[in-house]
């Protein structure tokens, strides 16, 4: 997941300033990631002529930019980062990742691993069954995003002098375009042949970075005409916001037609023509919102940046947060809209809340990656 902008070159240089409308981006994906997983909650557990499966529904399949979201922050922040500085150490580059992501991951793959092995009372192997819960980022059913975005860090220094390019532009179109292709012509299931080895790294084929190189080139392709690119957004993100609306109409018709036909996994993906266009008009638009927020929104932009400053870390933990709050839910006489609602608005804040503690804690930025 995208991380806060750091310094990563031999030479002591300026700190590059922070991009506010990427840390509204970055805010709302996180509450999105949240809202995708309590809300799927409700959908495997709870008729389909119920109201709050109706609203999960719904909000699930709104949710679906947060994944692409994150994914053109990563690529957004690396070339606003290096792209345009005259010294790169790629070593020292490599180092900063491994610190930023490398850390975290091992740290909660040992966590959440461990704890599901008490509750199992399970310690069979341990060791050897947590380095292939390691290996394949299998430790909590959210880590599928590393093995996305690890490979895009690892190639960006070969990427990275298409900032100071002409083809940056031709390259995002490429990227969208051969992404959409991509999508349009596997749904409903990519069909690649990843190999033995591939094939338990991604157990889905979507979620290799072959399919992820369209929002990762189109926020390279922003950050390197920022300012023009955020003044037209900013200008036009009501009529983006509107058509975002109407494609969301083609995502909710293609979800209930999939659910009519009991192929509720079909539409639990951004793998989808319809999710895949209205990912991309609406990160665009919530872009240009954030253009406007961070001229206007003052008390409120400040809670944005603070909650996107953590965002990291609630998709670290916010599983953990879930399952204990479904203990504390699970028991009481409240309907699945109310439970819905209700645990959608603890998971977030209260996963926000732990994540500010965990860093006041010495050393506890370390393994939530935030420096």
């Amino acid at each position: 997941m995208a991380q806060p902008i750091t310094e990563t070159t031999a030479v002591p240089q300026p700190r590059r300033p922070r991009l506010a409308s990427l840390d509204v981006l970055r805010a709302f994906a996180a509450v999105a990631v949240v809202l995708i997983h309590t809300s799927a909650a409700v959908l495997l557990h709870t008729p389909h002529e119920a109201r709050g499966w109706q609203v999960a529904g719904f909000i699930n399949q709104f949710c679906r930019f947060a994944v692409p979201a994150f994914v053109l922050i990563t690529g957004a922040g690396l070339f606003h980062n290096y792209g345009q500085r005259s010294s790169f150490s790629p070593g020292q580059y490599y180092l900063r990742r491994l610190k930023s992501i490398g850390i975290p991951y091992l740290f909660w793959s040992f966590a959440y691993f461990t704890l599901y092995r008490w509750m199992e009372q399970d310690f069979h192997q341990f060791l050897p069954r947590f380095l292939d819960v390691l290996a394949t980022a299998t430790a909590n059913y959210t880590f599928y995003f590393f093995p996305i975005i690890v490979p895009f860090y690892l190639l960006f220094p070969l990427v990275r002098p298409l900032a100071r390019s002409k083809w940056m532009g031709m390259a995002a179109l490429i990227g969208i375009a051969g992404n959409g292709f991509f999508v349009w012509f596997a749904f409903p299931q990519p069909k690649v042949a990843l190999g033995p080895l591939l094939s338990q790294l991604y157990a889905y084929a979507g979620n290799t970075p072959l399919w992820w190189m369209g929002p990762f080139f189109l926020g390279a392709w922003l950050v390197t005409r920022w300012d023009a690119a955020t003044a037209w957004l900013r200008r036009y993100w009501i009529g983006l916001t509107a058509l975002a609306a109407f494609l969301l109409v083609w995502v909710m018709q293609e979800f209930h037609a999939y659910v009519g036909m009991g192929k509720l996994a079909y539409v639990a993906t951004n793998f989808r023509p319809s999710a895949y266009s209205y990912g991309l008009v609406i990160m665009l638009a919530m872009v240009g919102l954030g253009a406007v927020l961070s001229e206007r929104a003052g008390w409120a932009m400040h809670a944005i940046e603070s909650f996107s400053k953590y965002s990291f870390t609630v998709y670290l933990v916010h599983p953990l947060v879930q399952q204990a709050t479904s203990k504390v839910l699970s028991p009481l006489s409240i309907g699945p809209l109310i439970h819905f609602v209700l645990q959608g608005c603890l998971v977030i804040g209260l996963s926000y809340v732990l994540a500010r503690a965990i860093d006041k804690v010495p050393g506890g930025s370390w393994v939530i990656g935030v420096r």
